[in-house]
């Protein structure tokens, strides 16, 4: 099984294996910048909506090139750019979605073949969060369908069978518990049935602050598990029992986390703690 997500999942790897990914993680980084100094050509721009947030990457049109998708924050849409295959992209159209998006996944989840889209949105039903459901089609995304994300602030999300029914369901990491952040946030589970309606079936709590989230399985039990980092530092990994629900949280206490870089590297370290 595997979590279809459009953040990557982090395999499991025994021994030191995990701290060396981290280590190799971070010189690519470092000698990333150094070469694009001098071997990349100029940026190109493209138009998309307001305070664009979050990109995610896919084949959106079935052309086998690759799109990308923008969660533009300020004006509640999508912004599609469709490639050309050649590194450049057309311009942009909007798809609406729930007040104050913040992630889209891309993933596959009525199973189709074509790739759907699934948006988690800060603010929905009286403040509760909300999950917006773009199913594709041969003329394109139709309207979004909303559903409740479990909780309230919800800031990201990740696709995969957790209940190992074969349907796609959502866990979305949610920041809050009530409006004002005075309860730590929870992961819900929203069972899928498999042609894209979903219902939140359970929360579990994840940590202070949720701040990002990863799905994998972790033990190699063959069930999907969850990573959660928190914002104030350190790593929830919540093991799954392969019917969507989720064991206590394993804590791994690290620093406070300032980077997507700096939450792979801790998710990766927590992960090698597993026994």
């Amino acid at each position: 099984m595997k979590a279809e997500s459009s953040n990557s999942l982090i395999p499991r790897a025994y021994g030191g294996s995990l701290r060396l990914a981290a280590a190799l993680l971070i010189t690519l980084a470092l000698h990333g910048a150094a070469y694009a100094s001098r071997g990349f050509l100029p940026a190109v721009n493209y138009g998309v909506g307001k305070q664009p947030l979050q990109v995610a990457i896919g084949d959106l049109n079935g052309d086998r090139r690759p799109d990308l998708v923008v969660v533009d924050q300020q004006s509640n849409d999508l912004t599609l750019l469709l490639g050309n295959g050649d590194g450049t992209f057309s311009a942009g159209k909007s798809l609406l979605v729930g007040p104050v998006p913040q992630f889209v996944a891309v993933a596959d989840i009525n199973a189709d073949g074509m790739l759907d889209l699934v948006v988690a949105n800060a603010v929905g039903y009286e403040n509760y969060g909300t999950v917006s459901v773009l199913l594709n089609g041969p003329t394109g995304f139709h309207q979004a369908a909303t559903y409740p994300s479990g909780a309230y602030y919800p800031r990201a999300l990740v696709v995969g069978d957790f209940d190992g029914d074969g349907a796609s369901d959502l866990v979305v990491m949610n920041q809050c518990v009530d409006t004002d952040c005075h309860q730590p946030g929870v992961v819900a589970f929203l069972k899928g049935d498999g042609k894209g309606s979903f219902q939140v079936m359970g929360t579990y709590a994840a940590g202070q602050t949720p701040h990002d989230i990863v799905g994998g399985d972790y033990n190699g039990d063959g069930k999907l598990d969850l990573a959660v980092v928190d914002f104030g530092g350190g790593v929830s990994i919540l093991l799954g029992n392969g019917d969507g629900s989720f064991q206590s949280p394993v804590v791994f206490e690290a620093g406070p986390v300032s980077s997507k870089v700096v939450s792979a590297i801790l998710i990766m370290m927590a992960i090698s703690t597993l026994p």
